[in-house]
């Protein structure tokens, strides 16, 4: 482990450890963002240390803290005072002062919800600093406390296999960003975008959860595929048995699914509207071969399936091509053709740029 060079610096690393985790755990988090998390982490031993210790004491405040006391409400976090111009060190020793004057004349209901959070920040910040111990960090590890986290993305054209430590193997399409956390009580994935197979390690005591927007496919011990593209997701089952609870893009219209072997169900995710279907089992995964395989499918969906295996951008620039609809296979490695048989069998024109880039058109406007 890198050593700390002081406290001052290691409450701001431990602080910027807090901020990046807690953005990371929004379903809203962009890929830039995690491309630059990716290379805080990569940039010193210190911050890939101080993320590791934070992952920790979340789940230690989670059992070290007494169920019958409550978590702060919105209205307290509010009245919250710290307003990180100071390490928390610092901001803790005024803290302690103020409230200490303020206890001597009566003090008030407010100063009471203060001396409650600083309770609560000072058993984190406790935590924190007893977790920059060798001795303690190791107790941690050592009684599974630390979940591991494993983070994915990959490059246009770009497949990738990945084995957990749980025995699972995920295969990572192209253009695609995922990331999976392995605690004691659950494995938890979320795909941010892109595609991803997964063969499932059997543990019933861990459910393996994999979290696409409002979208969440559960399972046990099982093969499935799930692919996002724009508004739609598709799940797709190759063994075993799925679950999956879907909503619109306002979370609500909540609707569940129990998928089982060369079942498919498609879920528009603005209106949560989806549709199941039968399909072939050992056809699921075919992309890992190269084959990108469509059954009557929105077009806009597929191009944005089809570009992350280009190495152009391929955009629709008209209205009307956005209404069609496509059956077909394309070969990955040969887009070029499918954009050919793509104008000679539907009502649209590929026009290509100096870059290399296509848009299509529709051939029927006036």
């Amino acid at each position: 482990m890198a050593e700390t060079t002081g406290g001052i610096e290691q409450d701001e690393l431990v602080r910027a450890a807090a901020e990046w985790s807690a953005e990371l755990s929004s379903p809203e988090i962009s890929p830039r963002r995690i491309a630059e998390w990716q290379q805080w982490l990569a940039a010193s031993e210190a911050n890939r240390d101080a993320f590791d210790q934070i992952q920790s004491t979340l789940l230690a405040v989670d059992r070290a803290v007494d169920e019958n006391i409550p978590w702060p409400t919105a209205d307290e976090m509010a009245s919250d005072a710290y307003d990180g111009s100071v390490p928390v060190s610092v901001w803790r020793e005024r803290s302690s002062r103020f409230a200490a004057g303020r206890a001597s004349r009566g003090g008030s209901w407010m100063d009471a919800v203060r001396r409650r959070r600083a309770v609560v920040v000072g058993l984190a910040a406790s935590i924190v600093v007893a977790l920059a111990t060798p001795i303690a960090l190791q107790l941690i590890r050592s009684t599974q406390f630390e979940p591991a986290v494993t983070i994915v993305e990959t490059q246009a054209g770009e497949n990738r296999e990945v084995s957990l430590d749980d025995g699972s193997t995920v295969s990572v399409g192209a253009r695609s960003v995922l990331w999976v956390t392995l605690s004691r009580n659950s494995r938890d994935v979320t795909l941010e975008r892109g595609e991803a197979f997964f063969e499932v390690a059997k543990d019933p005591s861990r459910p393996f959860t994999v979290k696409i927007g409002n979208t969440t496919v559960a399972a046990v011990g099982t093969a499935f595929n799930i692919r996002r593209a724009r508004e739609r997701v598709v799940v797709a089952v190759a063994d075993g048995i799925v679950k999956v609870d879907a909503a619109d893009a306002q979370g609500t219209s909540p609707s569940q699914a129990q998928l089982v072997v060369g079942q498919q169900l498609s879920i528009n995710t603005s209106d949560g509207t989806s549709r199941m279907e039968v399909v072939d089992a050992g056809g699921i995964a075919a992309w890992r071969d190269g084959l990108l395989q469509y059954r009557d499918e929105p077009l806009p969906s597929v191009i944005a399936d089809v570009t992350r295996y280009s190495k152009h951008d391929i955009v629709i620039a008209d209205p009307a091509v956005a209404e069609l609809r496509v059956t077909g296979t394309v070969f990955a490695n040969d887009i070029e053709s499918w954009l050919e048989s793509l104008e000679a069998a539907l009502p649209v024109r590929a026009v290509r740029a100096p870059d290399g880039a296509v848009r299509l058109e529709s051939t029927s406007r006036k």
